[in-house]
């Protein structure tokens, strides 16, 4: 059976499976140019079909990610009611669930004006979440955990997963957010909240969280028996919203630096975190750790979720946050599915995530024409690209399925040597990027045990760029422009047959240069989402001023 999944909140997006098989999977963002685009995915729901091959009238079920509307209500209204007599009025009722309706409304019109006949399932959001950690894991049994900001009035939860079922053991609502509290420091200095927390994490390395962490420690606890997150800032935002900073939250930033600030949030959510983490564990007897939610996000985190005596294995989502919603509803209703016998092969570990849209020479080359560009055709495109890249050249790259998910794992890419630490401040400048946003290293599987520590255990989540590792002496000599000042780097593992046009590339260049690593961050310009057609590729291309663009079999020269 084939399954449409769907998800119509925050960073919205659509996915075809069948038998478990990710046939297609793409966010609104990309093809509507808005990042984190949410609300009914039209575009995404046409174009997933077409990815898929699949006829809107051989789709057997719909899966929606959250609550249904009015089941959403049910959950929520008792929630506020109970904090209304303590002045706590603010939680997004009424109003979220009207939204809700009127989203779902145009969205059944749209399935019915294509010619989807099928019947409907709504999925719990943080169930999502867990789902799509643990069905795209590989692990047969395993704790899955979740947090975020929000989702269904949940922040996080806890699951025991075996024999494909996921078995909820606890969890915290919206008024204890661990993502809450991260988001609390984001707006605090100054940044967006729901888009600029990697800067956060960014930002932490560069500050000493002791100076600060005994102010802040209590704004977030953990009730280990409970296996519950207990927090005290997230009840301020529901209440007030994000427009005013806490009294006690704008004192701390004005007394300390927020190099110092952002770190003592980054340990405290740590902390917090990897004890929840810790405690269920052993709690469970479950060494394997799933986890997704777009606290999740924060890979310097997942690093010390890795690090845990309890923890032999652990992997991340690749598209951890909301953005992965709609596969995680697709999965759990196919899993449902299979334990009635009408499908097989839900629970697989994910080879790969290009999942979204690819173009032929023919729509690339009216893209280059477009433009007026000068541009030539090549057989041995990837050599001709690692010739540049070991130049010192930087060197956009676009080819094949787009990359399902936040990371740009190669066929999105601008590419470069690793070896000039200054790139972080002269390339960001150019992207109109934060300078202390750190890039990230590509690395043939075989070598990366000489460039980053302890990987033991998370092989597998480092192919999809979830997880950070501190750097060898080998690995902070050789390829500094992807080492962040704390030694820490966030690798891509390029392992054999995945990606073959992107290997020969890395391999081109460590036979060239004898560095079996490359500089990799995503093709877009600041607040712009990955780039997705030719069109945007070039149009990137141009604004960024790079080098090259590597663009199917052609080149374009600056």
């Amino acid at each position: 059976m084939k399954i449409l999944g769907i998800s119509y909140a925050h960073d919205s997006g659509a996915c075809v499976i069948e038998n478990g098989r990710i046939l297609s999977s793409i966010n609104e963002e990309r093809l509507a140019k808005i990042k984190m685009k949410g609300g009914p995915p039209l575009l995404s729901i046409k174009e997933a079909l077409r990815v898929a091959g699949t006829k809107p009238e051989s789709i057997g079920l719909v899966a929606f990610a959250d609550l249904r509307p009015r089941d959403f209500a049910r959950r929520t209204y008792p929630l506020v009611a109970r904090r209304v007599l303590r002045g706590l009025v603010r939680f997004p009722g009424i109003r979220t669930t009207r939204t809700k309706r009127r989203n779902l409304g145009i969205i059944r019109r749209f399935l019915e004006s294509i010619g989807v006949n099928a019947e409907e399932k709504f999925v719990e959001h943080h169930l999502c979440h867990a789902a799509s950690a643990y069905y795209t894991s590989g692990f047969e049994e395993c704790l899955a955990v979740t947090s975020d900001g929000e989702g269904d009035s949940v922040s996080s939860t806890v699951s025991v997963c075996r024999d494909s079922e996921i078995h909820r053991v606890a969890s915290t609502d919206v008024y204890h957010s661990a993502g809450m509290f991260y988001s609390s420091v984001t707006n605090a200095l100054g940044f967006r909240i729901n888009r600029h927390e990697g800067k956060i994490v960014g930002l932490a390395a560069y500050g000493n969280p002791d100076r600060v962490y005994g102010e802040i420690k209590d704004l977030l606890t953990l009730n280990k028996e409970e296996l519950r997150i207990e927090g005290r800032i997230a009840k301020w935002y529901v209440k007030y919203g994000w427009r005013r900073v806490p009294d006690e939250l704008r004192r701390i930033c004005e007394r300390n630096k927020r190099e110092d600030v952002a770190a003592a949030f980054q340990k405290r959510l740590e902390d917090v975190l990897s004890g929840l983490v810790d405690a269920a564990a052993r709690r469970f007897g479950l060494r394997r750790v799933a986890l997704a939610g777009g606290v999740f996000a924060n890979v310097k985190l997942n690093q010390r979720i890795h690090e845990l005596e309890s923890v032999d294995e652990v992997f991340v989502h690749p598209a951890m946050s909301d953005a992965g919603l709609h596969l995680g509803a697709a999965l759990y209703a196919s899993a449902e599915l299979e334990r009635e016998g009408a499908v097989k092969g839900t629970l697989q570990r994910l080879g790969h995530v290009y999942l979204g849209p690819e173009y032929s020479d023919r729509e690339i080359e009216k893209a280059l024409q477009g433009k007026g560009l000068e541009y030539e055709k090549h057989r041995n495109i990837e050599r001709e690209t690692a010739s540049l890249i070991s130049e010192g050249k930087v060197v956009a790259r676009f080819n094949g399925r787009m990359e399902y998910g936040p990371r740009a794992l190669g066929n999105r890419s601008i590419l470069a040597l690793p070896t000039d630490p200054s790139i972080n401040d002269w390339l960001n400048k150019r992207l109109k990027r934060t300078e202390f946003m750190p890039f990230a290293p590509s690395i043939l599987r075989e070598h990366a045990a000489e460039f980053y520590k302890g990987i033991e255990g998370a092989e597998h989540t480092a192919e999809f760029m979830t997880i950070t590792f501190d750097s060898t002496e080998k690995g902070w000599k050789e390829a500094p422009a992807v080492v962040h000042v704390d030694r820490t780097a966030r690798p891509q593992f390029v392992p054999r047959n995945v990606n073959p046009s992107y290997r020969r590339i890395i391999e081109e260049v460590h036979g060239m240069t004898g560095l079996p690593v490359i500089l990799n961050t995503s093709f877009n310009m600041h607040e712009a989402p990955i780039v997705c057609s030719p069109e945007d590729a070039v149009n990137s291309f141009l604004q960024g001023h790079l080098d090259a663009l590597s663009i199917g079999r052609f080149l374009v020269r600056a």
